[in-house]
């Protein structure tokens, strides 16, 4: 159980990491939109950093839940049946929207890229980054109450 503990840990901080770049990410986009100004190489960066960090939280999950995750079923009491259904939340529903996050990132990211001008780029950004951490905020809230 040991390494399981650090897999959901390593998940833990580098979703911290990923919510720090989220913010940085909007703020940037909001501006560069309010204020007209250029989409830079710095934007660039934030947007490929965005993706590798849903990338290394899929993997993450998927080894958390496929290798490392409890395979025993069956409801004892009212607890063990609340407790499953919180398990199911986080293996199917969580790892559903997760899973759209991750496609639509990248869908927005290819917008993005095939944008020519600065306004667009910020306008993608803010809209497909945008929808993918707000996912990502209900997705997470709803399996932190239903733990």
């Amino acid at each position: 159980m040991e390494f399981y503990d650090l897999v959901i840990n390593v998940h833990g901080f580098v979703s911290t990491l990923f919510t720090i770049l989220a913010v940085i990410i909007l703020v940037r986009s909001i501006r560069g939109l309010s204020m007209k100004k250029a989409y830079k190489t710095m934007d660039n960066y934030y947007s490929v950093a965005f993706l590798v960090f849903l990338y290394v939280q899929l993997i993450l999950g998927v080894l958390l839940y496929f290798v490392l995750g409890d395979q025993s079923s069956g409801a004892t009491s009212i607890e063990a049946a609340a407790e499953q259904m919180s398990m199911r939340f986080w293996a199917l529903e969580h790892f559903v929207i997760m899973i759209f996050t991750l496609f639509l990132s990248q869908l927005g990211w290819i917008f993005i890229r095939k944008s020519r001008l600065d306004l667009n780029k910020h306008k993608n950004t803010l809209f497909y980054f945008g929808t993918s951490i707000f996912l990502i905020i209900i997705s997470t809230g709803i399996g932190l109450i239903w733990r």
